[in-house]
């Protein structure tokens, strides 16, 4: 049980079971549910009948015709003739305007449907019009020609003579509505057709300014010449920028040269290589070179023809020098002449391009102004030629107007209805409750039918025992057991009884340990009655250990202050002294003690409870006790709030955990539950008292019944008359 209750007991609960929860409360309280709906039904449908009765009248208008020169018996190929959905949009337009409400105001000054109006003057314009709004009701009948008027009254009088002015009223209106507006029809078309033509003509003389402005007398764009000039202006300036950039590399190596010229250096560059004078320069150089180099190999120096040599080498490249600046020079000047003329290339290229901008700028200006004479042209013919027919079909065609159903007086109030108003208290009450309840069960956080102890617990039920009278303070525990045998309440702790005999089968001397999550949950009257009925069947012995709130030396008609437990673990007293006989002789018990929680709060140098309880006397008592006893039965405080229980548990065989049903919340269950496993407790399962067995029968589950008969029990087994 405590690996399934670990498992179990820290996951929140499921959302099915929220819902269910607040089902289940919702059928619990059904019967009561169901009352309360009838009875606010009943209510509304009674207290409807004292409100102000009205009455009712009404009569059908049929209304066939056209709108804007369509008929709705144009459709020859269809068997049913088809309707004129904005024919019929506009009659019912017409019908529920303001206006007609105003005419039939200003024409019949003794309308009384309802009563006056206590914040409007009586007897004024305004609150006839308002009496009348309120008091008729325009219906169209879905996909025919026919509306129903229908007029609510305080009489059957006044609604029938409402519903027949308010017809005669609109067939009134209609009639003069159609010759109106054949006139403004016209009227209409003749400002149209002004209008148009004064755009048209507005529209041409705006484009012949336009071209004479601009001098541009076409949107078209001839793209071929554009793009022609554009491309020759392209290519000029990459042929320039080419020639401008070898030249640009011509004369810097012209500069690298310098003032002693290399003739590799000269021959390498091609503007120089390519000079004629330079070539012939460079080649008298080169023999007067050799010339003069043979000469020194065969005479010194100043030999007049070596002195020749050199004056003719210094002469021939002083004339070079002079030629390659000459070249240098030309290289120079068209250099500059390139860088002229791309610069005039890339003026004229930009020229070029803000010109086309321009013009085209001009053409799609030209071009609107073009569409717009032509949807002005346009407009204008088109209009002319329906003229006529917009003449004749503005306004709406010949109307036939008839009354299908005349009005009848009523002869019973047609408001309030009763069964509508019965019907909506008890929807109304059955939504209200119906949510009060359910929100009830799935915010109650109690446990109410055994079902739900292993379903939210995860831990064994022993069994559940009804609810009892409660007892007012200072009376005896409620000891059914001994009272009534053939009870619930006793079938209930034959029940639990054989539960924990079966869960502790061929095991002798059981110390059972009865706690709960709070007080006043009932573990001190299961421990009572289950002391009675293991003491029919076994030796028991039944010990008070709930020493703070000690409640069964009430039951068993002994003084407050008679020695128990206390008293032998604190060594007062001895074993034999402490022990009394329980009710119906069938059971041995031991109080609490007169050193209790009383007397210790008065005595702070004594012991506390939860010492004495905690030390090993304890446990040596009850090895003790058990060898003269066959069940040993301990009531003890309550788990949540005390340690009394969690130390008691080390010496018991089986824990019982009592949960009072419909009171305590089962978090507060799921602590004492994990406190008691945290302590190693041996947890045999749980107990639910305090069950109502009405309710719990509208949850769907079974109760125990009445009527059992005689039940035999076995012989009665004495206690132990002495400790030794």
């Amino acid at each position: 049980m405590n690996r399934d209750f670990d498992r179990h007991t820290n996951s929140d609960t499921h959302p099915v079971e929220i819902l269910l929860a607040g089902t289940r409360n919702v059928w619990a309280n059904k019967f009561k549910f169901l009352f309360i709906c009838l009875l606010i039904a009943g209510g509304a449908y009674y207290g409807s009948g004292y409100l102000p009765k009205k009455y009712a009248s009404s009569l059908t208008l049929s209304i066939e015709g056209e709108l804007g020169g369509t008929s709705q018996w144009d459709d020859k190929t269809s068997a049913t003739p088809s309707l004129d959905k904005s024919f019929l949009h506009t009659q019912y337009e017409l019908m529920t305007s303001r206006d007609m409400a105003e005419n039939l105001a200003a024409r019949y000054e003794n309308i009384n449907c309802h009563q006056p109006d206590p914040n409007l003057p009586v007897n004024t314009q305004a609150s006839r019009v308002q009496e009348i709004m309120r008091a008729v009701e325009i219906t169209p009948v879905n996909n025919t020609t026919l509306f129903r008027i229908a007029a609510l009254c305080d009489s059957p009088q006044a609604a029938k003579r409402l519903v027949e002015i308010y017809a005669e009223e609109f067939i009134n209106f209609k009639q003069g509505f159609y010759r109106s507006e054949t006139a403004r029809a016209s009227d209409w078309v003749d400002s149209q057709m002004t209008t148009l033509q004064v755009n048209l003509t507005r529209a041409e003389q705006a484009l012949q300014e336009f071209k004479e402005q601009e001098s541009i007398y076409s949107s078209q764009v001839d793209n071929a010449v554009g793009n022609i000039e554009v491309e020759s202006l392209l290519s000029a300036y990459s042929t320039e920028q080419k020639r401008v950039a070898e030249l640009k590399a011509i004369d810097q190596q012209i500069r690298n040269l310098g003032d002693d010229f290399q003739m590799d250096k000269l021959s390498s560059i091609a503007r120089i290589r390519d000079d004629k004078f330079v070539g012939d320069l460079m080649l008298q150089l080169s023999q007067v070179t050799a010339s003069y180099n043979e000469l020194r190999e065969r005479y010194m120096d100043d030999y007049p023809d070596v002195q020749n040599e050199r004056i003719r080498y210094n002469e021939l490249l002083r004339q070079l020098r002079v030629q390659v600046n000459s070249v240098a020079s030309g290289v120079a000047q068209e250099l500059k002449l390139a860088r002229d003329t791309l610069a005039n290339i890339e003026t004229d290229l930009a020229r070029t391009k803000a010109k086309t901008i321009v013009d085209d700028r001009k053409r799609a200006a030209l071009a609107q102004l073009e569409n717009n004479v032509e949807i002005n042209r346009d407009l204008y013919l088109a209009f002319v030629g329906k003229a006529g027919e917009l003449t004749h079909n503005k306004a709406f065609f010949d109307n036939k107007i008839k009354i299908v159903n005349r009005a009848y007086e009523a002869s019973s109030p047609a408001s309030p209805n009763q069964i509508k108003f019965g019907v909506f208290g008890f929807g109304a009450a059955f939504l209200l409750f119906g949510a009060y309840w359910f929100a009830r069960g799935t915010f109650d956080g109690t446990l109410k039918v055994p079902t739900e102890v292993e379903l939210n617990l995860s831990a064994a039920l022993l069994g559940y025992l009804p609810a009892v009278k409660g007892n007012k303070n200072g009376e005896l525990l409620y000891s059914g057991h001994n009272e009534d045998n053939n009870s619930a309440f006793s079938e209930g702790i034959r029940s639990i009884r054989t539960s924990l005999a079966l869960l502790n089968l061929g095991e002798k001397n059981t110390v059972t340990l009865i706690t709960s999550s709070t007080q006043s949950e009932g573990k001190s009257t299961l421990a009572l009655n289950l002391a009675s009925a293991f003491g029919k069947l076994e030796r028991t012995l039944l010990i008070d250990a709930d020493v703070r709130r000690p409640v069964l030396w009430k039951a068993h008609g002994i003084s407050e202050t008679a020695p128990g437990l206390i008293d032998i673990l604190s060594g007062a007293r001895d074993i034999r002294s402490c022990i009394s006989t329980g009710l119906g002789s069938s059971y041995d018990f031991i109080p609490a003690g007169r050193f209790g929680a009383k007397l210790y709060n008065k005595n702070p140098g004594l012991q506390s409870p939860l010492e004495l309880l905690s030390s090993d006397k304890f446990l040596m008592l009850l090895e003790r006790l058990k060898g003269h006893y066959d069940r040993i039965i301990v009531d003890s405080a309550p788990v949540c709030g005390v340690s009394d229980a969690k130390m008691i548990a080390r010496g018991a065989s089986q824990v019982v955990y009592v949960v009072a049903a419909f009171q305590t919340d089962r978090r507060l269950v799921k602590q004492g539950l994990r406190e008691l496993q945290s302590a190693n407790a041996k947890v045999a399962g749980v107990v639910l008292n305090k069950v109502d067995l009405r309710r719990i029968q509208h949850y769907g589950y079974s109760t125990y019944g009445n009527g059992y008969g005689n039940v035999v029990t076995p012989e009665h087994v004495p206690p132990a008359s002495r400790i030794e």
